[in-house]
């Protein structure tokens, strides 16, 4: 696909040292928003992170039944792969504790985005704490995912959320609530810390 210099995706990141790799990921985070596209974690080991184009894969259709009358057939449901391959590997030097970044790919096959709401880590980044307080809250007391939005649009408008975003946002605080434990295991916990023993 070929792009113009207006509307074509920026760089890959720089090569550059980071003292963690929460920092690491920050920087990456930061530019990669700035120019236009967005990554996606898709290695991750003790040792090394590898964060991809999150345009790449393969381009499929979805709701597109040819027996569905067009009248019926949702638009815009298409994911929007290209086969990018564009990524960068974070790797730890054991000596210094430092991580360092390489590019594994340094080009796009695709245009930037129009917008960096487009993307789900940036719609959730742009979020603020109260308000991504308030969806845990609202999950933790049996809302479903769309009185949430509808609760969200109402106290927070300026939450460009979508239904997924807030069902990855309550799965991501229940593992944070069950902290490595199974279900089962925080519950007898829960109900020991109330005085009962099952």
């Amino acid at each position: 696909m070929s792009s113009t210099a207006s509307n074509a995706c920026g760089p890959a990141p720089a090569l550059a040292i980071y003292p963690d790799l929460k920092a690491a990921f920050t920087a990456v985070q930061e530019h990669v928003k700035a120019n236009g596209y967005a990554f996606y974690r898709h290695d991750k080991k003790l040792n090394r992170a590898v964060f991809r184009c999150d345009r790449g894969g393969k381009y499929r259709a979805t709701s597109k039944n040819p027996d569905t009358d067009p009248s019926k057939q949702r638009l815009s449901t298409s994911l929007k792969k290209s086969r990018c391959k564009m990524g960068v590997e974070l790797r730890l030097d054991h000596i210094s504790g430092n991580w360092s970044l390489s590019v594994l790919e340094a080009t796009h096959n695709h245009d930037r985005s129009a917008d960096p709401k487009a993307y789900p880590a940036y719609r959730i980044a742009a979020l603020k704490p109260n308000a991504y307080a308030a969806i845990s809250t609202l999950g933790r007391a049996g809302l479903s995912t769309s009185q949430i939005l509808s609760t969200l649009r109402i106290e927070y408008p300026e939450a460009l959320l979508t239904a997924k975003d807030v069902t990855n946002i309550l799965q991501k605080s229940r593992l944070e609530e069950l902290d490595g434990k199974t279900l089962i295991q925080w519950l007898v916990e829960e109900l020991q810390s109330k005085g009962f023993n099952p």
